[in-house]
């Protein structure tokens, strides 16, 4: 269960000298002015008072996470499958891996409760959140799921290379068939017997274990 530590974020910051306390009075200021639609670290990048590197660190001692680089940590095609691209994309987050009943998932936002249920509700796993960028999540998102499509258009198209294979082999099944001594014979004689009674049609019904041959003699089938 994720826990949150008491510290805030921005006296983190000032306790680590990453920024000053001016500074995060500014940024404060700056959060309220937005009414708070950005977090606080947000905005601290975007002023450009820290870089991201310090922020993801600083974020990651707070939340007692790991801080993962989806650039050297890819993740796996089975884990991928468990969530859409569509989900993963709206919430700023990237499944992992998997293990036994535990589904890992870098997160931009490892507080976000409601993405972390709505996820364990649609996978049925249980979630570990990790940290990651949230530019790192949407590169590698874009990348890894398209790759996972490209293995399954692959996938697909060679299933339909099989069964194209198949349905060669059984037309040159059905044409050695059609050469057979005894096939040209029966086929001689139906259309022998069509000519003799002068027939206009031939309906060849074919079943499982027999083979119905109808004429149509002055307009009734026989």
């Amino acid at each position: 269960m994720l826990t949150l530590k008491r510290t805030l974020l921005g006296n983190m910051l000032v306790q680590e000298e990453a920024i000053t306390q001016e500074q995060l009075d500014q940024a404060l200021a700056e959060q309220r002015r937005q009414n708070h639609v950005k977090r606080i670290g947000e905005i601290l990048v975007s002023m450009r008072y820290i870089s991201e590197q310090t922020l993801l660190n600083t974020l990651a001692k707070q939340l007692g996470l790991p801080l993962v680089d989806l650039n050297t940590v890819p993740p796996d095609m089975e884990a991928l499958q468990l969530v859409s691209s569509e989900f993963a994309r709206r919430h700023f987050l990237l499944p992992l891996s998997q293990t036994d009943h535990t589904l890992t998932v870098a997160m931009a936002n490892p507080l976000d409760i409601q993405s972390i249920d709505d996820l364990k509700l649609l996978t049925g796993f249980n979630i570990e959140p990790v940290l990651a960028s949230s530019t790192d999540i949407q590169r590698a998102g874009e990348q890894f799921y398209m790759n996972r499509m490209l293995a399954d258009a692959q996938e697909q198209e060679q299933e339909q290379a099989s069964l194209s294979d198949d349905d060669n082999q059984d037309v040159a099944d059905l044409q050695k068939m059609a050469r057979e001594e005894l096939v040209i014979q029966m086929v001689n004689l139906i259309l022998n017997k069509a000519v003799q009674d002068r027939a206009s049609d031939i309906h060849i019904e074919p079943f499982e274990r027999e083979l119905r041959v109808r004429y149509r003699i002055d307009g009734v089938l026989h």
